[in-house]
């Protein structure tokens, strides 16, 4: 599921009300009965015909999601039925879909709608084999045999492109800087640098500047090197890899530590900065903890929130030589899915056995950013340097 969520409860409350008030009027056409499988019902010069372009779906994707992950897959369902019915081209909920009729055990409808989630582009074959969501669905024969028509499908499809060649060339990236209300150039202000979760992009990861109070720092969002399908947004991943198995070498998650960290370097001649800080959100944590560590002498501390320690990625030396310099900040939902929440409190204990000065602030959601309340715990936390 994904990205950038931000106030649970409030968004919950607002997107109800939304679809409330959306329940009390008609949709466009509804009055002429248009039946919009016939094209001759349609009346172009109707003021009204394309009303539905108003409606805002992040309403519905947000009641998908919720759904989601308090376990009622029917209602998730609705929504996601909802969304690919006003984008039919949505990839990832109509995946999302096919899960949730895997969670209910509705193995015929599991496998229609998977299959439509390939034909519509999704070819992650290596996920759906190992999707938990089709665990009760796995092994009836229906399902199987699905399973092994659309892994012919995609095994065609990626014979017909021929071979991946990968190849390391130099690329622009886009970011969003924001800066203290009365910014003075002649003045240092802390710097901190925003990763994005996978699927997020810079002009979604810069809004969080609006749960700040009152920001006395500048702020940039950078943006991930590879784009990734996120429905009917665009996303971006910091690695080209789909999976821990997926064959891509490591060399692309060094590079994007490497970015990164050049970012911070690069805003550190053009502007006066006095600290230098990383925050980074699911995904962009785990580059966070990276890249900070990595790069000992650019950064002062780390904000982390809603994402895995790389311990694979990191020596054990570079970890201990960190300790006395890096501060860090951590922050995680208790209501992740899995055991994310606790491999967080392993984190956090590992760090402290190193030496590091950790701050530990939980929070009620769950997959999300956290709340203001914490957020602005951090900004006081980045002054006590």
């Amino acid at each position: 599921m994904k990205i950038e969520r931000y106030y649970t409860a409030l968004s919950i409350l607002i997107s109800m009300l939304i679809i409330a008030f959306l329940n009390t009027i008609s949709f466009a056409g509804d009055d002429q009965k248009v039946d919009w499988s016939k094209p001759e019902t349609i009346d172009p010069l109707d003021e009204h015909i394309g009303d539905f372009l108003d409606i805002d779906i992040n309403a519905y994707r947000q009641q998908a999601e919720q759904a989601y992950r308090t376990g009622d897959y029917q209602q998730a369902a609705r929504y996601y039925l909802l969304l690919v019915r006003y984008d039919a081209y949505d990839i990832v909920s109509i995946y999302d879909l096919a899960c949730c009729y895997g969670l209910l055990g509705e193995t015929k409808l599991a496998a229609k709608y998977l299959e439509r989630a390939v034909k519509a582009g999704y070819n992650d074959l290596e996920h759906i084999k190992s999707d938990t969501d089709f665990d009760k669905v796995r092994g009836q024969k229906y399902f199987d045999d699905a399973l092994n028509n659309i892994s012919k499908l995609i095994e065609t499809k990626q014979e017909a492109l021929g071979q991946m060649l990968l190849i390391n060339g130099k690329a622009i990236f886009e970011a969003r800087i924001k800066f203290p209300q009365n910014y003075d150039p002649e003045k240092s202000y802390p710097l901190l640098i925003g990763l994005h979760g996978k699927g997020g992009n810079a002009d979604s990861f810069i809004t969080l500047w609006n749960s700040f109070f009152e920001p006395d720092f500048i702020y940039v969002a950078l943006q991930g090197a590879y784009p990734v399908i996120t429905g009917a947004e665009i996303g971006y991943s910091w690695t080209l890899a789909v999976s821990d198995d997926s064959g891509v070498p490591d060399d692309d998650i060094y590079m994007a530590a490497e970015y990164i960290a050049q970012t911070a370097g690069g805003i550190a001649k053009n502007y006066k900065i006095s600290q230098t800080y990383l925050m980074g959100f699911s995904q962009g944590a785990t580059f966070a903890y990276l890249t900070g560590i990595s790069y000992l002498e650019l950064f002062d501390g780390i904000f982390c929130f809603g994402g895995r320690f790389p311990a694979a990625l990191l020596s054990e030396e570079a970890v201990k030589n960190a300790a006395s310099k890096l501060r860090v900040f951590l922050s995680h939902g208790k209501n992740e899915p899995g055991d994310s929440y606790t491999q967080a409190i392993t984190a956090r204990e590992a760090l402290k056995s190193y030496g590091y000065d950790v701050t530990f602030s939980p929070h009620d959601g769950a997959h999300e950013p956290p709340p203001p309340i914490i957020m602005y715990e951090f900004q006081r936390w980045m002054k006590e340097k």
